[in-house]
Parts: structure tokens; sequence; C-alpha cells
């Protein structure tokens, strides 16, 4: 990288006229969106509608444009994981002190309930195997040390070479300084890298800057990217062709 100081627009056109030019790359890093694909949460939903029903409440749409950009606050790091949660109840409804004691446990509880993708052991272990540095692209509440006691339970916390949180680095996808924070450790080239995501914003923010990107589990059909991935174990094979 250039030396000092540099934002991301510069570290862009730095590396259009200056590095790399109109040469071939290899691929040399593949990050990782977190949640949805190295692990899902398929029963959180029920368990937010659960616990306004059970009130006597409406369900609560937590898709709504303001629930989505609180939520995005939270993850941006302007408003804590608990401060979020208290917020949903009460504009869900809420009113009594116990309710948001036992919404904050229950969501809370919901939030550690996860399931790892198949495979996720085999396909990075196999990525490391072939050399390439790995790391996470992450817009999320939990900080990076919560999330490595995750992934120690099943023997991955060590397999990284970076670790891009949001709340963090008080940056969200598809903003640039998140995807090159992830680079940063590794001095990476974003041309040289392989970003996996389900979310066109993000894959479109990966794009930006140059990366190849790999779409798995994506939100629905229309979310496109350079290559579409039915299954996490093709992820392997299809880096080595790229390589």
């Amino acid at each position: 990288m250039p030396p000092g100081g540099i934002t991301a627009l510069d570290f862009l056109q730095y590396n259009k006229n200056n590095l790399y030019g109109d040469l071939p790359m290899t691929m040399s890093a593949v990050l990782f969106d977190a949640g949805d694909i190295l692990y899902t949460r398929p029963r959180r939903a029920r368990v937010y509608t659960d616990f306004f029903t059970s009130r006597g409440l409406p369900n609560l749409d937590m898709k709504t444009p303001e629930l989505k950009r609180l939520k995005l606050d939270s993850h941006e790091g302007l408003i804590s994981e608990d401060a979020y949660y208290e917020e949903v109840m009460r504009r869900g409804g809420i009113t009594q002190q116990n309710d948001f004691d036992a919404g904050k446990k229950a969501f809370r509880e919901a939030m550690l309930d996860f399931d790892f993708t198949d495979g996720i052991v085999e396909v990075l272990h196999a990525l490391k195997k072939d050399g390439l540095k790995l790391g996470i692209v992450t817009n999320t509440y939990n900080s990076t040390k919560e999330k490595m006691t995750w992934f120690k339970t099943i023997g991955i916390d060590t397999i990284w070479d970076s670790f891009a949180t949001s709340c963090e680095i008080k940056a969200i996808k598809p903003s640039p300084e998140i995807y090159l924070a992830a680079l940063e450790p590794f001095n990476g080239n974003p041309r040289e890298t392989i970003f996996v995501a389900h979310a066109q914003k993000e894959i479109d923010g990966a794009k930006a800057l140059g990366m190849t990107t790999v779409v798995f589990n994506r939100d629905d059909e229309t979310v496109q990217g350079d290559y579409v991935l039915d299954k996490f174990t093709e992820l392997p094979s299809l880096v080595k062709s790229l390589c």
C-alpha cells in the first residue's frame, strides 16, 4: 500500500494509476461475510415472533426501513446490543421493565443459537492449505473476541489472517473502509481477493474495490456476483480455477 493516512478513495486511485495497471492477477485471499455464510440462525425469527405475540402484541416487522436502520446503527457501534434490543421492544409496544429484561435474554439467546454451514471446516482448511489468506468482513454488534469463542467450538478460531468487525471499526459494508481493514493485516490487494457474501449491496461494495465476488446462500434470485455457488463445498474448486 502507499504510505500513510490515505482515504479509501485515494487508495483506489493509487491502485488504478500506479500499482496494478493491466497486469494479470492471481487470487491470494478469500474474505467472507459471517452471518448467513459461515453460519445461519434459522430459529431467530420465531423467537421474536413468539416474544411479541405471547404478550398480546402484533408480530413486529423487522424489515421496515426504520428497524433496518436501527440495526445498522448497532452494527456501526453507534448504539450497544442491549440498546438495540430495548428500542426494538419499545417500537413493538413493550412498556414493562420485566418484559424488557425477558426480551433481552430471549434475543441474546437467539443470537447464540446458530448452525454452522455444512462443510465449513473442510472448506476453510482446504483454502488455507492452498496458501490463501483468509479473513472476515462482518456487520455486527458482536465483538471479534466473542465471535472467536463461537468459532473455537469447531476449531476454526485460529485459521483467520484478519477479522474486520464493523462495531469495532465503526464502518459497515458496503463502505470501502471495512473491506480494506480486512486486507490491511497482510497487505492484501483487492484485485487478488475473492469476497463471499449473500447480499447485493455487500457484493457491490467489494466489486467496487476490484474484488472477485462469489454469491452463496443469496438473499433472493436477483442477487448477482461474478460467480454463484449452490454449495459451500464448491468454493475450493472455484478458487483453484481462479488461481
